[in-house]
């Protein structure tokens, strides 16, 4: 069995800014203008994971637009010509609870308005009191 270097197999993942290979589908609009990294920013990319995590991996977020129309409309959206993060939407899973989509929701705000990571622990943790997971 010949093993791949699995890094190989998403390189269409990335997305090439000034010579720099970022994940583009998973940053802020803030990272790419005006180009600051942050908690907040780090929310945004937490509410896309658990996007996916919550469709079971099935779909890469974004799927109808190339990496260049990701970038363009993050680019538009931190620069405030479009602030609303409907600008780019993820479809919601039909089974989740209107709780959880609703925290997703808030992961893509506005930076600034999006939840700290201690009240996205909190949210899950009150969810979670009293279940034995191990």
């Amino acid at each position: 069995m010949n093993s791949a270097n699995v890094s190989m197999q998403f390189q269409s993942h990335y997305f090439n800014i000034n010579n720099c290979r970022l994940p583009i589908r998973w940053m802020a609009p803030e990272t790419i203008s005006p180009n600051e990294f942050s908690c907040q920013s780090d929310v945004w990319s937490f509410g896309i994971t658990l996007w996916e995590v919550m469709t079971n991996c099935l779909s890469l977020p974004y799927a109808i637009l190339t990496n260049e129309d990701v970038y363009q409309r993050l680019r538009l959206m931190g620069t405030n010509v479009m602030r609303s993060s409907g600008s780019l939407q993820l479809s919601k899973p039909e089974y989740l609870s209107k709780e959880l989509v609703d925290l997703m929701l808030e992961c893509w705000r506005p930076y600034g308005e999006r939840p700290t990571f201690h009240e996205i622990f909190t949210f899950f943790n009150k969810r979670l009191d009293g279940i034995n997971i191990i």
